[in-house]
């Protein structure tokens, strides 16, 4: 019931409230109660008091901006990163690493609590390694305020291009080789064509591919690529990505290949990996290995079993659980990815998985055969009813969701276990560090 004569409602923006933080919100910022109301605070930790200005105020709730601290956490570190307050990527790097994962355990135990769910949380995957994680940059090129090229990340909820020279989350190569383009373009006449660089660097092989997202491809590209490539050996792929479009979608739909291979390679928990440039494939190559082990011990799979990969993509997991599998289906809809995972099964020597192209709903209302295991990796906005649907008419043994967005994970197993199926455990795994994304795998058995 929202609180009428609650003092706070005389508040106004920029005034000043001191407050301590008790609590964190899903974005990471810190809560703080005051009269009966919350206030978001960006950048505000756990228990430490402070100065706070109000930026916005609505009925119920407000956010804030600390103006001085009082009290500092124990947990509080400075960021390594000169823009990471701004960039909107890397929300928790003011905090330490064990207070990041003690955020998302509380968050994901808090989240199974609230929906009454009596399941095993397993404590968080923490990562070994909390820096240069990312095997994928993507930004934008353009010009700063006073013409000069520029590249960067978007600061958070705009399209201002904040420059960095040294992201410390991506690899140093793809540092160095963003720094090189800015530098070779410098003189290229039609630099302007050129609307996003996408760099994916497997470190487990050191190859690297280049996108160039542009308007049209333009003759100076070549030259910008045979400077790349003389000074930087690991490169094994050179894309033009043509997009004309004029909204947030980053590539288009043809691409022209400039130098190499349309693809390059990985190894992924012991099986060569082929990826385009469309190619989905988890940005933290280590805790995906982790995480793809965990799905497969809790899968439980016997050499008699028929999986079905759903969202399969270029076919990883998969692949990986054919290994133990009689037979499995990857089912995917980007014709790109199933090409990938076609090439991947063939040059692993893969015979018992087949490859359908399709929306995972509309193959799901077609098949009727025998199933033991169904592995699950939805995009962020999970299953649709129909799926679901579908994935209990065929009542599988086993039922394993891997999901990058647990709010969705949870709306989805609820359906799930109205009827007969039993959530057995939760395995939280810290892909993003630095970020309060959180990647979670779920055991689902039937239980009737």
């Amino acid at each position: 019931m929202e609180n009428n004569n609650s003092p706070f409602l005389s508040r106004k923006k920029n005034d000043i409230v001191v407050g301590i933080c008790s609590d964190y919100s899903a974005q990471g910022f810190g809560v703080v109660k005051i009269d009966g109301f919350c206030v978001f605070v960006k950048g505000l930790l756990l228990e430490e008091k402070a100065r706070i200005k109000l930026i916005s105020l609505k009925k119920t709730y407000g956010y804030g901006i600390i103006e001085e601290l009082l009290e500092v956490s124990k947990h509080r570190v400075e960021e390594k990163c000169t823009i990471a307050s701004i960039c909107g990527g890397c929300q928790l790097q003011h905090m330490s690493y064990e207070a990041q994962l003690q955020l998302k355990q509380n968050q994901m135990e808090s989240l199974f609590e609230r929906n009454a769910f009596d399941v095993v949380m397993n404590p968080i995957l923490a990562a070994k390694e909390e820096w240069r994680y990312r095997n994928k940059v993507q930004v934008p090129f353009g010009e700063d305020k006073d013409g000069h090229l520029t590249y960067g990340f978007y600061r958070s909820h705009s399209n201002e291009i904040i420059p960095f020279e040294d992201c410390l989350v991506q690899s140093e190569t793809s540092n160095e080789l963003l720094m090189e383009i800015q530098k070779q373009l410098k003189n290229i006449s039609k630099r302007n064509e050129l609307r996003h660089v996408l760099i994916k660097h497997m470190t487990t092989t050191n190859e690297v591919m280049i996108v160039f997202v542009v308007r049209e491809v333009f003759d100076e590209l070549n030259l910008l690529v045979t400077q790349l490539i003389i000074q930087f050996p690991q490169i094994k792929s050179c894309i033009a990505n043509i997009n004309t479009r004029n909204d947030n979608v980053i590539l288009g739909d043809k691409e022209v290949l400039l130098y190499g291979k349309n693809y390059i390679k990985d190894i992924l928990c012991g099986k060569e990996v082929l990826l385009s440039a469309k190619s989905f494939y988890q940005i933290n190559h280590a805790q995906t290995e982790r995480m793809y082990e965990y799905v497969m011990e809790v899968a439980d799979i016997q050499n008699n079993d028929v999986v079905l990969d759903l969202y399969g993509g270029i076919g990883t997991m998969g692949i990986i659980a054919s290994t133990k599998a009689k037979k499995v289906i990857s089912v995917e809809i980007v014709k790109e990815a199933i090409d990938d995972g076609k090439k991947n099964a063939e040059i692993n020597h893969v015979d018992n998985i087949e490859f359908f192209l399709g929306d995972v709903k509309d193959f799901m209302e077609e098949y009727d055969e025998r199933v033991e295991v169904v592995l699950i990796d939805p995009p962020r906005k999970g299953m649709d009813v129909e799926t679901i649907a579908s994935i209990l008419r065929i009542s599988p043994e086993k039922i394993v969701y891997v999901s990058c967005d647990p709010q969705t994970l949870v709306r989805d197993i609820k359906v799930l276990t109205q009827t007969d199926y039993k959530v057995m455990s939760v395995q939280p795994t810290d892909l993003f560090i630095g970020t309060v994304h959180i990647e979670c795998v779920a055991l689902l058995n039937r239980v009737k």
